[in-house]
């Protein structure tokens, strides 16, 4: 079903399974504005003006994905955090007794942007939200709601300003409680603690606004039932570490993709996050570029004024430096010796021009320095799935997916530059003898990807399916994507992942 651009009245029930789209179509009145109740239902890109009431509420044991949906409130960029958690009236997004996934969500001016109460499950993956009162709240009740064991997985997602980020309360005497894992997340500018919570929250791998992790000067800080071990951290590269005076360049790139170790994540840090790029020496173009992948570039394009160039990338309270020596050219390339007479007079040798990089040199240069190739494929599940760890990667690791019929895949493809990808999904499983049963194919689907871009695929295994996993001695999805690249490069993964399905 499609919305027409322009405005629309609510409220909107939604109480069977579709699929809704509205690029360009505003929804407004009601609360909430837009209901999703025991249902299948999908939200495509509609946007949701709810003022002080609850812009998008899911419940009844509904499974709903928001997709590039926006939800703007009234609260303003001053909205304070709730002070009783159980009492929240305002939410941009509220899950009661269902089960979300919010995938490229913005949500802003609420007393909470997501709350997920008595849900079986929340995901929030590369969001935008900004200027809430608290972020996001996880609990595992609320009035009327019986207790559940809510799990909840944030990635790849930006909370800033407002209140607190991130609240999360186990409310139920003797109920299971609620389980909550971050990942690549930018955690900045948030009033307070950030990250509130009474029970263990996992938080490894999050960009808390400084090199230093949560506590550090610039950075956010949590409570100490929080696991914020292994922050990300900015680095910067430049390369050619040396350039001639005139106009030479040098790339420069600034990522937030590993920990202080260097460590690399499976997930990717949000996109479109501004870095600043300045110079003592020479200019910088451009002076802000936004991440894509976890990476923003930028070059140091020399003068004339030989020296060595300091040039610092900076992002939210944190500035790293790296040096490049700028020479003029007669030091970098010295003028031929006169030719020395001899019996078998030798001509004297032409000068050889200043040598200035060119565009495959600096790219090579930077592919040394950032230590990565420049075409790469890296297919991971998304948190919604199950993390793809190196145990995994290896053939060794499990997925456990939602007892649900759509499970989706997430594809990071090409970081810099546009492909074409195929990707295919098979289901193999062997019975109790281990004798082979049947092999079914998932999902083949091809698409283009641009630089850089998270693409979400979504497969379904049918009922029948997942009772037919649970009954097999083992199962084995087997995941492979294929790109091809417009310069004729091509890449080709495949994942192998013991399967199981979720009771």
């Amino acid at each position: 079903m499609t919305l027409l651009p322009g405005q629309h009245a609510g409220p909107v029930l939604v109480s069977k399974d579709l699929t809704l789209t509205g690029a360009g179509a505003t929804l407004s009145g009601g609360s909430p504005v837009v209901r999703v109740s025991g249902a299948d239902v999908t939200l495509d890109r509609v946007a949701v003006a709810s003022g002080a009431a609850t812009g998008v509420r899911v419940d009844g044991g509904a499974v709903a994905t928001l997709r590039g949906v926006s939800v703007t409130g009234s609260c303003g960029p001053a909205c304070p955090p709730p002070a009783d958690p159980l009492a929240v009236t305002d939410a941009g997004v509220r899950v009661v007794g269902a089960s979300a996934a919010l995938v490229g969500v913005a949500v802003s001016g609420h007393a909470v942007g997501v709350r997920a109460a008595g849900a079986d499950r929340l995901d929030v993956l590369d969001g935008r939200l900004a200027d809430n009162g608290a972020g996001i709240q996880v609990l595992d009740a609320e009035a009327g709601v019986g207790p559940a064991a809510t799990q909840a997985v944030v990635s790849g997602t930006a909370i800033t300003g407002g209140g607190r980020a991130i609240e999360v309360r186990d409310t139920a005497t003797g109920a299971p409680r609620p389980t909550v894992t971050l990942r690549a997340d930018r955690i900045v500018g948030t009033a307070g603690t950030a990250v509130v919570a009474d029970v263990p929250v996992d938080a490894r791998g999050v960009w808390w606004g400084c090199n230093g992790g949560p506590g550090s000067p610039g950075c956010s800080t949590v409570d100490p039932s929080v696991d914020a071990a292994s922050p990300l951290v900015l680095r910067l590269a430049a390369g050619p570490g040396a350039i001639a005076t005139g106009g030479a360049r040098a790339a420069l790139t600034a990522d937030v993709v590993r920990d202080a170790g260097g460590t690399a994540l499976g997930a990717a840090f949000p996109d479109g996050t501004p870095i600043a790029f300045t110079t003592d020496l020479g200019t910088v173009t451009p002076s802000s570029a936004a991440t894509s992948a976890g990476a923003a570039a930028a070059a140091l394009v020399s003068g004339e004024q030989p020296g060595t160039a300091t040039v610092t990338a900076t992002l939210d309270g944190q500035a790293v430096a790296a040096p490049v020596t700028v020479t003029a050219p007669s030091a970098v390339q010295p003028a031929p010796p006169a030719a020395t007479p001899t019996p078998a007079a030798t001509p004297t040798p032409a000068a050889t021009p200043t040598a200035v990089p060119t565009g495959a040199e600096l790219l090579a240069a930077a592919r040394k320095a950032i230590g990565r190739k420049v075409f790469r494929l890296t297919p991971t599940l998304t948190p919604g799935v199950g993390y793809v760890d190196r145990a995994a990667r290896s053939g060794a690791g499990t997925i456990t997916v939602p007892n649900r019929d759509v499970v989706s895949l997430m594809v990071l493809a090409c970081p810099e530059v546009a492909c074409d990808a195929g990707i295919s999904a098979r289901v193999l499983r062997t019975g109790r003898t281990g004798r082979r049963l049947t092999s079914y194919a998932l999902r083949r689907a091809t698409f283009s990807l641009q630089a850089g871009r998270q693409r979400v695929v979504a497969v379904r295994l049918t009922k029948a399916q997942r009772q037919g996993i649970r009954r097999a001695r083992t199962a084995t999805m087997s995941v492979t994507v294929a790109v091809s690249a417009p310069d004729g490069q091509r890449s080709k993964r495949t994942l192998r992942l013991r399967l199981r399905v979720a009771t």
